[in-house]
C-alpha cells in the first residue's frame, strides 16, 4: 500500500495495482471531506471496516458543507477511477475558483 488507509482509493485496496493520477484524485476528495468535517468519509475504528466502507463508496454528505465543496467531493469519491475528475478538472472546478 501507498498512503494512509483513510485516504486510500478502492482500486488500491483491491490490490490489482491499478494506480493512476485518478487514484490520487480520490485521496484529494477524502482530504477535502476531512477539511470540511474534521472526519474522513470512510473511517472506522477497525481497519477492516474502513476498507469495507471505502470499497462500497458510501459516505454521509453533510448539508452544512458548502454546495460547491459537496460537488467536488462527490466528483472525486467515485468508485470507478475513469469517472473521477482529473487534476486539471479539479483545478478548474468552481470551488477552487
Amino acid at each position: 500500500y501507498c498512503g494512509s488507509l483513510v485516504t486510500m482509493s478502492p482500486e488500491v485496496l483491491s490490490e490489482k495495482g491499478n494506480y493512476s493520477e485518478k487514484t490520487d484524485c480520490w485521496g484529494l476528495g477524502s482530504l477535502l471531506y476531512y477539511l470540511c468535517t474534521m472526519t474522513y468519509p470512510f473511517e472506522d475504528d477497525k481497519d477492516a471496516k474502513t476498507k469495507s466502507r471505502t470499497k462500497s463508496g458510501k459516505y454521509e454528505m453533510h448539508s452544512w458543507i458548502p454546495i460547491q465543496a459537496q460537488d467536488l467531493i462527490r466528483r472525486l469519491l467515485i468508485l470507478n477511477p475513469e469517472d473521477r475528475l482529473s487534476a486539471e478538472q479539479i483545478l478548474a472546478h468552481p470551488f477552487l475558483q
